[in-house]
């Protein structure tokens, strides 16, 4: 028998169900884009939790091989991505934790919302997919120099992946043959890259520019950066970027500015940041754009995607002990930020708080000289 409580909160989820299921199907569509690719919610949580539980438990059991221990070390790595990746959660998904923690909300409650959630994210990720098969063929095809021969389709995979020779160059590794990795030249800087120093240039990638404003900004945003470029500049040269033409007129209008539609950055509350996952995503997304994969797949033709996300997301995360590295990674998301987000800083409303500042301490300075 139910108790008033549990009637109340079941009439309460009766009411408006249709509502209430689209907008958890709506509310999970940034969750692959900004919190995790390949890692369902549910298990995020959960691992989130033995993070938490595990944090401050140390293991000296002499018994642990030394396999076993990495396994551990490894696990633990895992689960504390795990953690700093639920706590975005918030941002894209009101009252989270609430409904998690909510003693009246039921198991199979949460089942489905979880699956709500889940369904929203993978069909985002499916749009992106879908959108940058065609846009990518076509920036390949428009704007590289001479051109891919044969031209790609952006209706299909054919001739992309390690088959064509143009392609296959901004995706191959700097060993020998072709296997791919992680340092996957379409990421680099020109398409190049060191194989001494594989933080040269990594992620400075026009193409990879360009993949990530057409998907968190806008398409015609991403027209604006030519994706084979003879300016490209390293850090020494940051301030001394261009944004790309779009952003470059709204830094004009100032506060003026008018939002007629939101971007995807405004929808996910990203608060014109730039940040590991989003930045991982979009080089996924591009990785498999260039590849001949016919589905969305963790792996294809010896390119580990879902590794390279993973890998992309520590690169920028994982610098706890490292002030080197730490200081390296700021720079780069600064060198971002100013690509995808010029206009955000210095911001009007700071501008004209200066500005009035200025003007009062001129008149106070009058007042004082004035004569008697």
């Amino acid at each position: 028998m139910q108790t008033q409580e549990e009637d109340h909160l079941k009439r309460k989820r009766n009411h408006g169900d249709g509502d209430e299921k689209q907008s958890g199907v709506r509310l999970g569509r940034g969750i692959r884009k900004v919190v995790d690719l390949y890692t369902n919610v549910d298990q995020l949580v959960h691992a989130a939790d033995q993070y938490d539980a595990n944090n401050d438990e140390q293991n000296e059991d002499d018994r642990v091989t030394e396999g076993q221990l990495a396994a551990l070390v490894q696990d633990r790595h895992e689960h504390k991505r795990a953690k700093a990746s639920v706590a975005v959660l918030p941002k894209l998904i009101p009252n989270f934790w609430a409904f998690i923690d909510n003693a009246g909300t039921l198991p199979d409650d949460l089942i489905k919302w979880y699956s709500e959630l889940q369904r929203g994210a993978n069909d985002a990720r499916s749009d992106d997919v879908n959108r940058l098969k065609s846009a990518v063929a076509q920036w390949l095809n428009s704007e590289f120099s001479p051109p891919p021969n044969p031209l790609l389709s952006s209706d299909d995979r054919l001739h992309r992946g390690i088959q064509h020779d143009l392609v296959r160059a901004k995706i191959r590794n700097f060993e020998e043959g072709y296997e791919l990795g992680t340092s996957a030249r379409c990421l680099y800087q020109d398409y190049r890259g060191n194989p001494l120093d594989l933080e040269d240039g990594f992620l400075r990638s026009p193409l990879l520019v360009k993949t990530y404003l057409h998907i968190f900004t806008s398409p015609t945003s991403a027209k604006d950066v030519k994706a084979q470029r003879d300016d490209a500049t390293g850090e020494e040269d940051l301030d001394s970027i261009a944004p790309p033409a779009t952003y470059r007129r709204t830094l004009k209008t100032g506060c003026a500015r008018k939002h007629i539609r939101k971007d995807v950055a405004s929808t996910l509350n990203m608060g014109n940041k730039v940040t590991s996952r989003s930045i991982a995503y979009a080089a996924v997304q591009l990785l498999f754009a260039l590849s001949s994969a016919p589905q969305w797949t963790t792996a294809h033709q010896g390119l580990d995607f879902r590794e390279c996300y993973y890998y992309i997301v520590d690169f920028f995360d994982d610098v706890d002990d490292d002030p080197e590295s730490a200081k390296h990674v700021q720079n780069l998301l600064k060198w971002w930020n100013k690509q995808i987000f010029p206009a955000a800083a210095p911001s009007g409303a700071i501008g004209t708080s200066k500005t009035r500042q200025k003007l009062a301490a001129q008149c106070a300075a009058r007042k004082n000289t004035a004569p008697a």
